[in-house]
């Protein structure tokens, strides 16, 4: 492993440090409450070029109890991965803004679909970018050695 990947590699979990870290951070804008998946609801979603099919996006409906009163909320931006009815989750309001609720999963707060994309995203062209580099110097070195 050259110089410049190590340098790559450890800036790269550097970033991964801080950004779990400013969502940790992140927490205490939050109010925690005890809630319930009620029930997962699907909707269909058309392939409108009709090569894959349709598919079915499941989200869950969530039941939480505030103030002696019961919540049902839903989101369809919310990720069903590894979520199932009847099971216990921890709702998130945003202590600014009432409307801005969120699940404590792995995939709705910790590391969103957005990050995941982003994250590779910044790896596979960041690590390229690293091993093309890397090529060019050991061309131009081969180079070097021929003149001479």
């Amino acid at each position: 492993m050259s110089k410049r990947e190590k340098r790559f590699v450890v800036l790269y979990v550097v970033m991964l440090f801080v950004f779990f870290i400013s969502r940790w951070i992140n927490l205490d804008s939050y109010s925690h409450y005890d809630g319930k998946i009620s029930h997962m609801a699907s909707t269909s979603v058309p392939d409108f070029n009709n090569r894959y099919g349709s598919g079915i996006n499941s989200y869950p409906y969530i039941e939480y109890y505030k103030d002696n009163d019961t919540i049902n909320v839903t989101h369809k931006g919310w990720s069903s991965v590894f979520l199932s009815e009847n099971e216990n989750v921890t709702v998130l309001i945003d202590s600014s803004d009432e409307s801005d609720v969120m699940l404590l999963t792995l995939f709705n707060y910790w590391l969103p679909v957005y990050s995941i994309v982003l994250f590779l995203f910044i790896a596979f062209i960041g690590y390229g970018g690293v091993v093309t580099f890397d090529q060019n110097d050991y061309v131009e070195s081969q180079r070097e050695k021929q003149e001479q």
